[in-house]
C-alpha cells in the first residue's frame, strides 16, 4: 500500500486477530451461521477467507485509505494467504490439525526425503509460509471429488498445474517429510530442489538467517533402535562424491543409500532437466526475449506460467508501478488470466516500460524480490 502509512502497525495485527478469533469462535459454536452463510464452511473446514468476510470487522477500516481489499492485499503479499479463485484465499494457519496417528494414511509408498531442521526444529510459522508460497506459483490443492484430498495445518497433498506431479508435505516438528505420487528421477530430483528453494525464500521473507537444513531419511541401521523412529542425514563420501547416509543417533554408523533413496539424487540424462535443457546460454546483460522467457521451464511449466498469482508482484517491480494501477489496467484486460498478464508485463519491460536496464541481470534480480527464487535460479542456470 504504497500511500498509507501506519503510525500504529498493531492495526494490522489487530485485523488478523480478529479473523483468528472469530474461525476458534465457529470451532466453539459450529452451528453459527452455517444456514445462511455456506463460505463459513469453507472457513471453517478449510482455512477460506474473502473479502466479504473481512468486512465483518469494520473496526480500522478507511474509506479510501484502509479497505478489507487492502488488508486482503497486505495478507498476500507477507504471504499469509494464496489467491485461489476470484474472491476466495486460502490462510494455512487456520487449518484445522491432523492427529499424528491420522497423518500415516497420507504417506505415499517409498522413501520419502525429509527435509531436516539443524536447530531441532520448524521455525513458528515457516511450514504455513512455505505453503502459501507453493499455492501462489505453479501448485494447488490435490482434489478428490470436488473436494480437497488433504488440506490441513501439518499434512498438505498439492499437484503441479499443467502436469501429474502430485506431492504430499507433512510437517513433523523438526523436518519436512516430502513424498511424491510417482518417484522417478526427473520429479524426486525437481521437487527437492523446489522444496529446498522454498523453504530458503520463505526464511528469506520471514527474517530467520540463521536456518540450515540437511537431506535426510528414516534410519534402518542396525546398531540403533528404530523406536522412536529417528533420521540418518545424507552425506557425501569425501573420495568418490558418492551419497551415503548417517544415524543422527550412533554417530560412525554409516551406510549407502538405497535405490529408491539414490532417486532424490541422481542427476537426469543430457536434455532431461526441469529448467534449461532446451535454451541456448546467454549473457547476463543481453536483453530478454519473449520466445526465450518462454522456452524457460520450471517443472513442467514455462517461467511464464511458473509465476501463477504472484504476478501483481512482478509487476508492481518490474514496471516500477508504484500504486499498482498498471497492473491493475492489465489484469482487468486479461480477464484475470494469469499466465497472459504475466506475458503482458513482461512485454512492456522489454519495450522499455519500468525498471532499468532492461537484462537478465535485472529480471533475475526482480524475481528474487519477489521471492520466486526458483524462477530467478532457472534463469542464472542459462547464463554463460
Amino acid at each position: 500500500l504504497p500511500q498509507t502509512v501506519f503510525c500504529d502497525p498493531q492495526v494490522v495485527l489487530t485485523k488478523v486477530t480478529e479473523l483468528v478469533e472469530y474461525y476458534h469462535k465457529i470451532l466453539c459454536n459450529p452451528e453459527e451461521g452455517m444456514a445462511v452463510e455456506s463460505d463459513l464452511i469453507n472457513f471453517r473446514d478449510h482455512g477460506m477467507v474473502s473479502v466479504e468476510l473481512l468486512k465483518k470487522f469494520p473496526k480500522h477500516y478507511k474509506e479510501g485509505l484502509f479497505t478489507p481489499q487492502d488488508l486482503m492485499k497486505l495478507l498476500v503479499s507477507h504471504g499469509a494467504v494464496a489467491q485461489m479463485k476470484d474472491d476466495e484465499y486460502l490462510m494455512p494457519a487456520l487449518l484445522p490439525h491432523l492427529d499424528p496417528d491420522q497423518v500415516a494414511q497420507f504417506r505415499e509408498h517409498g522413501a520419502p526425503l525429509m527435509i531436516r531442521f539443524i536447530q531441532g526444529y520448524i521455525p513458528s510459522g515457516l511450514f504455513c509460509h512455505f505453503i502459501a508460497l507453493l499455492l501462489s506459483s505453479a501448485w494447488k490443492v490435490c482434489m478428490e471429488r470436488g473436494k480437497p484430498s488433504c488440506l490441513y495445518h501439518n499434512c498438505i497433498r498439492l499437484e503441479q498445474s499443467g502436469s501429474s506431479n502430485i506431492m504430499t508435505l507433512i510437517d513433523m516438528f523438526s523436518y519436512i517429510e516430502v513424498h511424491v505420487h510417482e518417484a522417478s528421477y526427473r520429479v524426486c530430483k525437481e521437487i527437492r530442489a523446489l522444496v529446498t528453494c522454498g523453504i530458503k525464500s520463505a526464511c528469506t521473507v520471514l527474517k530467520y538467517h540463521n536456518v540450515k537444513l540437511e537431506d535426510a531419511f528414516l534410519c534402518g541401521g542396525v546398531r540403533c533402535s528404530s523406536d522412536p523412529p529417528h533420521l540418518a542425514t545424507v552425506v557425501t563420501s569425501r573420495w568418490s562424491s558418492q551419497h551415503k547416509w548417517k544415524c543422527t543417533i550412533v554417530g560412525d554408523q554409516i551406510g549407502n543409500l538405497r535405490e529408491d533413496q539414490l532417486i532424490w539424487f541422481q542427476d537426469c540424462p543430457l536434455g532431461a532437466k526441469g529448467t534449461s535443457s532446451s535454451l541456448s546460454t546467454f549473457s547476463q546483460s543481453a536483453t530478454p526475449t519473449i520466445r526465450q522467457l518462454i522456452s524457460i521451464t520450471v517443472g513442467h511449466l514455462t517461467l511464464i506460467q511458473s509465476v501463477g498469482t504472484r504476478y501483481p508482484d512482478l509487476g508492481i517491480l518490474l514496471l516500477e508501478d508504484d500504486n499498482g494501477v498498471l497492473v491493475d489496467v492489465l489484469t482487468s484486460e486479461h480477464q484475470r488470466n494469469a499466465e497472459v498478464i504475466t506475458r503482458a508485463i513482461l512485454q512492456r519491460w522489454i519495450t522499455g516500460t519500468g525498471r532499468k536496464p532492461t537484462t537478465w541481470g535485472t529480471l533475475v534480480d526482480v524475481l528474487g524480490q519477489c521471492q520466486l527464487t526458483v524462477q530467478a535460479e532457472a534463469i542464472q542456470a542459462c547464463f554463460l
